[in-house]
């Protein structure tokens, strides 16, 4: 079994969201480097994993809009590289398209065919994780997987769940 490299690039949705800074700060200490997006810009978001060791950039996007998404992948590719991790930190914001899934995952996805990468839904109880596009996406070799969180979660705890979805698609264990 190959190692896991010791930098990975996640893309975090809706950086904005409660859960968003602490977030930030745990996956920079983990080995990633960051494309935090939201509506806003969040600069104190790229300080926060800046001063975990991890490079990053604040994006302005909208996940259920294809062009804002395109264009957003190809500056996190250009910059950090491609995604191995995407983090939808608020997925009943997200609008499902007909392919089962949000324009964010599908266009993600696409780019992590091939190279294990990781999709996870941080969901809350009203949320619904997207099953049939799921199963799909595995035959492909992207996992797409959610985490319930509730408000008695830790942000710690949640970053180690997290991480482990996105180590255990990789074929590892979590550091």
């Amino acid at each position: 079994m190959s190692e896991l490299p010791t930098r990975f690039v996640v893309l975090l949705t809706a950086a904005a969201h409660r859960l968003g800074k602490p977030l930030v700060a745990q996956l920079a200490a983990a080995g990633a480097d960051l494309a935090i997006t939201s509506l806003a810009l969040l600069a104190s978001r790229v300080a926060i994993a800046e001063r975990n060791g991890a490079r990053a950039i604040a994006l302005r996007m909208n996940a259920n809009d294809p062009l804002s998404v395109r264009l957003a992948l190809g500056t996190v590719t250009a910059e950090l590289g491609p995604p191995d991790l995407l983090v939808h930190v608020a997925p009943h914001e997200l609008v499902v398209t007909a392919r089962g899934v949000d324009a964010c995952t599908d266009a993600v996805a696409t780019a992590m065919q091939g190279r294990r990468g990781s999709i996870v839904y941080l969901l809350q109880p009203e949320d619904r994780f997207p099953e049939a596009a799921a199963r799909e996406w595995a035959e492909r070799g992207v996992a797409l997987v959610g985490v319930a969180v509730s408000d008695r979660d830790t942000p710690d705890a949640i970053a180690a769940a997290v991480l482990s979805a996105f180590h255990a698609q990789r074929g590892s264990s979590c550091p």
